[in-house]
């Protein structure tokens, strides 16, 4: 599962979000495919954990 079950930030869950975005598509909940950067503001978009590098 490798070190940080939970990761923090946008770059780290985007694999998460992504399947999470197929999912909602292929049952029907969206009629697109939605882009990550669709479903968050712009200024979040860079946020981090400060405290994860020292897990």
């Amino acid at each position: 599962m490798g070190d940080n079950f939970y990761p923090y930030g946008l770059k780290a869950s985007a694999p998460s979000y992504e399947k999470a975005i197929e999912y909602v598509y292929d049952q029907g909940l969206s009629k697109r495919k939605l882009s990550i950067d669709e479903l968050f503001e712009p200024s979040t978009v860079d946020l981090v954990d400060e405290s994860s590098s020292q897990l």
